[in-house]
C-alpha cells in the first residue's frame, strides 16, 4: 500500500484581459510548478522499486499558456474560442518521461444562449493533441489525443442563485504501440455529469 506524502508547490500566475465593445480577450501564463513526491509505503507488494518506502520522484505541473476570445453579436448570444499550450517537454516528470513527449495543444470552441430571462444554454467542444511516443505510453501513462463535447443548462432559481447542469463526452483516439510480439492498442472512453451552483452577491 503506497501513498504520497503531503506535497506543495508555488505557481506564479500572470493574467491579462480587456473588453472592447462586443469583444472580450484574455490571456494567462502559469509558470512551471516543481513538485517532488515521496512515497509513504507500508508494504511494497510489487517488484517495482519506484514504490519503495521513501522513494522520491518528480511530477511537475508544466508551464501553461492560455488564450481566449469571446464575441457577443447580441446581448443574449456569445461565441468563444480558446487555446491552451502545455510545455510538457520542459517539465520534470517521473522517469524522465518529458524526453518522450512533445508539448500538448488544446483548441476550444463554445456558444452560450440566454432565453426566457432566467435560462442559459451552452455547448462546447475541446480538441486535445498529445505528442506522445512508444517510450512514453504504458499502463500507467495513458494520455491519448481526444475530442470532447459538452452541453449545459443554467437556471436562475432566485435573483442571487443559479443552478447549473452539464454533461460531457470524450472520444479518445486509439494509440498503437509497437512491441516485440506485435502491437498494443490503447483506447478508452469517458463521460461525466456535473451539478453546480453560482451565487451573486
Amino acid at each position: 500500500q503506497t501513498c504520497a506524502l503531503p506535497i506543495w508547490g508555488i505557481t506564479p500566475i500572470l493574467g491579462l484581459g480587456f473588453q472592447y465593445k462586443k469583444f472580450t480577450v484574455g490571456a494567462k501564463l502559469e509558470y512551471n510548478t516543481s513538485i517532488e513526491m515521496e512515497n509513504d509505503t507500508k508494504k511494497n507488494g510489487t517488484p517495482l522499486s519506484q514504490f519503495d518506502d521513501g522513494e522520491k520522484d518528480n511530477n511537475d505541473i508544466p508551464t501553461l499558456v492560455t488564450l481566449g476570445l469571446t464575441y457577443a453579436p447580441m446581448d443574449y448570444f456569445r461565441i468563444s474560442l480558446g487555446y491552451h499550450h502545455w510545455f510538457d517537454s520542459k517539465a520534470d516528470y517521473s522517469g524522465d518521461l518529458e524526453d518522450y513527449i512533445d508539448d500538448t495543444n488544446e483548441m476550444l470552441f463554445g456558444v452560450e444562449y440566454d432565453f426566457l430571462k432566467r435560462f442559459t444554454a451552452g455547448a462546447g467542444m475541446q480538441v486535445t493533441r498529445y505528442g506522445i511516443t512508444d517510450d512514453y505510453i504504458s499502463d500507467m501513462t495513458i494520455n491519448l489525443s481526444s475530442v470532447s463535447f459538452g452541453f449545459g443548462l443554467g437556471c436562475w432559481a432566485t435573483d442571487w442563485m443559479r443552478v447549473n447542469l452539464s454533461y460531457f463526452h470524450t472520444l479518445y483516439e486509439d494509440y498503437d504501440e509497437k512491441v516485440e510480439y506485435g502491437v498494443n492498442t490503447y483506447n478508452r472512453e469517458s463521460r461525466g455529469f456535473g451539478v453546480g451552483l453560482d451565487f451573486k452577491i
